[in-house]
């Protein structure tokens, strides 16, 4: 139910602003002070806080179980049916985190829409990694009609016009030698092993591995035998681009 409530309101929402209103005018404000601000909570408790109620099989779990790949999938509910889990489930409420990731950015608050984001791409992959085609009906309304929705608020964030970064790869001897323009100033180049972790599997190439001439930035890093990600995140802005990867 929280995703078709999260999806109305932040609909509704939309749909004042579009229009010149107040989305918030009605809004009764005992607890949150906006829409964007109860969206926001219950979809964080969600991902975050939310346990089995006691006196149900695996009370005090999480809700959201994380398996053995890194996947998030999510409890058909906190009580009597929560032992069937529903990846179809994720796409029908990740937009809220996308709703929510994209009001944080649009207040200046950028860890905090990067967070959300994270969470939502998390759920994403998980639910797309589950799907199937066969799914009809119903299911298929709510993991393609709803999730394209998140899909959207990234967008809106990472906007079309705003300058992509190209990231180019090599090999040379005993090292990988990333390499992006010099006038692309703001952007760290981060590193993986392990894709899985989404939230926290990036780590910083240190500064010590960067050369710098006059029109290319070059990160030489050892090789190591396991396979590694990389990928370049900058400011976190709406109408600018956050991220541009490359892979070895």
């Amino acid at each position: 139910m929280f995703g078709l409530t999260a999806g109305f309101l932040a609909t509704f929402a939309e749909w004042e602003e579009a229009n010149g209103r107040d989305p918030n005018a009605y809004w009764p404000k005992r607890r949150w002070p906006t829409i964007a601000n109860a969206i926001g909570d219950v979809a964080d408790f969600i991902y975050n806080e939310m346990r089995v109620r006691p006196g149900f099989p695996f009370a005090g779990e999480p809700v959201m179980v994380v398996d053995g790949s890194g996947y998030a999938v999510v409890r058909q509910d906190d009580g009597p049916n929560a032992e069937d889990l529903t990846a179809g489930l994720n796409l029908l409420f990740v937009p809220a985190y996308g709703f929510a990731g994209k009001w944080q950015a649009a207040q200046g608050n950028l860890d905090e829409a990067r967070r959300f984001f994270a969470m939502g791409d998390h759920l994403f992959v998980s639910a797309v990694s589950a799907f199937k085609p066969i799914d009809k009906g119903k299911d298929w309304f709510q993991q393609l009609y709803h999730s394209g929705d998140y899909l959207r608020y990234r967008r809106e964030v990472q906007s079309e016009t705003a300058p992509r970064i190209r990231i180019e790869i090599a090999l040379a001897n005993d090292r990988v030698e990333v390499s992006w323009p010099a006038g692309s100033t703001g952007w760290l180049l981060e590193q993986s092993d392990n894709l899985n972790d989404v939230l926290s599997g990036w780590v910083p190439v240190g500064p010590a591995m960067l050369q710098t001439n006059a029109s290319t930035i070059t990160a030489r890093v050892v090789r190591s035998r396991a396979a590694q990600l990389y990928r370049l995140r900058g400011p976190y802005r709406v109408g600018e681009s956050s991220e541009s990867g490359a892979s070895k």
